[in-house]
């Protein structure tokens, strides 16, 4: 195994919570933060579930951008990611899903930040999903406010990251990291008024998520642009999540094949919020048709 990435298919990762979920150490793994649950789960090959915002009590965690973090688990199959999140959740109904026995109405809603998907991701979630739709597939573009909601991430995280690090900037500086240092200092040269503002765009844009489900039951994407980036380029790109992350819809990822350097790919699912139940429910059912186990080579 190779050393130049940090996905837990090498053997120097560091992503223990992924990598022991991978390894049979463990059945599953949890984490809070905003877009550390679909993106990392895809890049290791197993399952990632995050249920819709605030769902999970998030005490004794220290916030990162209060208005985004939410907690979710990764797993070895979606039946133990329903049994864990369940229990985090005090959603004992969860655990009772079972697949469903007929394909739902799935939609591919096309957002810009499609064109950032690698060619080989895009092939393998094209397989999937025709796979599991087929023709039925609704294929069609975002309403044009929702192709914004990407700035307006950005504003929010860096001015609520700036808010909650206040102390450690002040006290600490010294021992933050490069990258944690810059989102400080972007996110305080914001004004309050430009984040109030990036605030209400995101509360209307909620209040109008069903203009962009439409009549689909399940809305699927990419997990992430591509297949795991080498160490020195970061934590991979969080594009493909973080409107999800903005509408506070419940989001699961599956494995979904391989790209060009035999790395994992995933499929992700968002329900409109409330319905986790049929989020888990189309992931079982979705699981069962896809068949993948990944392992490394």
């Amino acid at each position: 195994a190779r050393g130049d990435t940090m996905g837990v298919f090498y053997v120097e990762s560091p992503a223990m919570r992924q990598l022991q979920v991978k390894a049979g150490r463990g059945d599953f793994g949890h984490l809070v933060i905003h877009s550390s649950i679909i993106r990392p789960a895809a890049y290791c090959g197993v399952v990632g579930f995050k249920p819709g915002f605030g769902l999970v009590s998030l005490a004794g965690v220290k916030p990162l951008a209060s208005s985004l973090d939410t907690a979710g688990v990764f797993a070895r199959s979606v039946s133990d990611a329903a049994l864990i999140a369940g229990i985090m959740a005090a959603r004992l109904d969860w655990q009772q899903v079972k697949p469903l026995k007929r394909a739902p109405k799935i939609a591919a809603v096309r957002t810009g930040e499609w064109d950032l998907v690698a060619d080989s991701a895009m092939k393998a979630f094209s397989a999937a999903t025709d796979e599991l739709a087929g023709k039925a597939l609704v294929k069609r573009k975002a309403p044009k406010a929702f192709n914004w909601l990407g700035d307006v991430h950005s504003t929010i995280f860096s001015f609520e990251g700036a808010r909650e690090l206040a102390h450690e900037r002040r006290q600490h500086a010294e021992r933050l990291s490069p990258v944690i240092r810059s989102l400080i200092d972007n996110g305080a040269a914001i004004a309050p008024a430009s984040y109030l503002e990036a605030s209400a765009e995101r509360d209307r844009a909620i209040a109008s998520v069903a203009d962009l489900f439409g009549d689909a039951e399940i809305l699927v994407a990419p997990s992430a642009t591509g297949e795991p980036p080498r160490f020195e380029e970061g934590t991979g790109d969080p594009v493909m999540n973080r409107v999800w992350t903005m509408l506070r819809l419940p989001v699961i990822t599956l494995p979904a094949g391989r790209g060009l350097n035999g790395m994992p790919l995933g499929l992700q699912m968002a329900a409109r919020p409330g319905d986790e139940a049929k989020l888990l429910a189309t992931a079982m059912w979705a699981e069962a048709r896809l068949a993948m186990e990944l392992e490394p080579a």
